[in-house]
């Protein structure tokens, strides 16, 4: 009945289940799973939950999905980590134990170390069983994957992708586009980004607009501009409603100097939503860029008005597509306006206010030094 999202019918048969055999510890472990995911009822799925272990303590089962919902639905994250554990004491020999654990230590607790420890548990109890799933062994590379991105073991983290399609064949035009994103954002090795992302498309990935847009940035910051262009092109071809791509091209433009076709490609992404800086920010830089000063500085303050006040999680995109330009930035490029314009009282003003944002270390001396050497009364 839940893919049909009849619940509460569901509920209802259960409880005439219950009825019958009021101990079945499976059937308040269902009906948990009904309040849970289909009705949103936590609180009497935990009760049902608690039920189904007090009938019977010796389930693994049990205690995973009560871990799961203490976990992702109640945020009781200590409750959730004994009930992972219990389930390991329980079932030492079940890979999906560690498995869940682990990733309960990466996502929500970000202890990658005991993350990295459970998965390693899990691939090799799968590896000791003969008859293991390919897409199970294939799903545990791509966690552990993550964590070594998360570690910054960049090259670990490419030979369990490159280990997913070993594995399981159906990887391998995804593993390839995530080999070369982190080639892309994480090594910054521009050539191997191209090569896999390139193979990736060869191998008909599902989301090709995702890799013409990750390719052109590739290509950006080879300074193969055209192709750069081309790329983002395709992706906006193949989805012209994102907005995120024509911020891309923006990007493009404004690394070249494009004066005419940033201002309009600015405009375009302004008008799809008034309410992200990022627009505005790339109005300023081209009007920075052409001297116009006045002009850059009214912008670059809409901007900076739009990143105090952001209620979507908008962020301002460096036009190298890679780099995230935060509050401080902005700051400190406002004070350089008002030093080209003589204003020494505004552009110190900023420069205070961007110290009062920053969380950077290293921009953080800069700001300190340009205060020290400029702001001295």
């Amino acid at each position: 009945y839940d893919n049909l999202e009849l619940y509460q019918k569901a509920i209802f048969n259960y409880s005439k289940a219950l009825e019958l055999d009021p101990e079945d510890p499976n059937i308040h472990n269902n009906i948990a799973l009904i309040y849970k995911n289909g009705l949103n009822d936590y609180k009497k799925a935990l009760e049902s939950y608690n039920k189904a272990i007090e009938i019977d303590s010796t389930d693994a089962l049990y205690y995973r999905n009560r871990a799961g919902l203490y976990g992702f639905k109640l945020k009781e994250y200590d409750k959730a980590l004994q009930d992972y554990s219990k389930a390991i004491e329980i079932e030492p020999e079940n890979a999906k134990n560690y498995n869940n654990r682990g990733v309960f230590y990466k996502d929500y607790l970000e202890n990658y170390d005991k993350a990295l420890n459970d998965l390693n548990s899990s691939i090799e109890i799968l590896y000791s069983n003969s008859n293991y799933e390919n897409l199970e062994m294939a799903e545990l590379y791509e966690e552990r994957a993550d964590i070594f991105i998360k570690l910054k073991s960049f090259d670990k983290a490419i030979e369990d992708w490159k280990q997913t399609y070993e594995v399981d064949s159906s990887y391998t035009a995804y593993a390839n586009y995530n080999i070369g994103s982190i080639y892309l954002n994480e090594i910054r090795d521009f050539d191997e980004a191209i090569v896999y992302l390139s193979k990736s498309l060869e191998l008909k990935y599902w989301n090709p607009q995702i890799i013409f847009s990750k390719r052109s940035i590739a290509y950006a910051n080879q300074e193969k501009y055209s192709l750069a262009i081309k790329d983002i092109n395709k992706a906006i071809e193949l989805d012209p409603e994102n907005k995120t791509y024509y911020y891309k091209r923006l990007n493009i433009y404004l690394l070249i100097n494009d004066y005419d076709n940033s201002i309009i490609e600015a405009n375009r992404t302004i008008k799809m939503d008034r309410s992200d800086p990022q627009g505005f920010y790339g109005l300023g830089y081209t009007m920075y860029n052409n001297k116009e000063y006045y002009k850059s500085l009214k912008y670059l303050t809409i901007s900076i008005d739009k990143m105090i006040n952001n209620k979507k999680d908008h962020y301002i995109g460096d036009p190298n597509g890679l780099d995230k330009i935060s509050l401080p930035d902005l700051y400190k490029f406002r004070a350089s306006i008002y030093e080209k314009l003589n204003v020494p009282n505004l552009m110190c003003e900023d420069l205070n206010d961007a110290m009062n944002y920053v969380k950077d270390d290293v921009l953080k001396k800069e700001i300190q030094k340009s205060i020290l050497e400029k702001c001295k009364d």
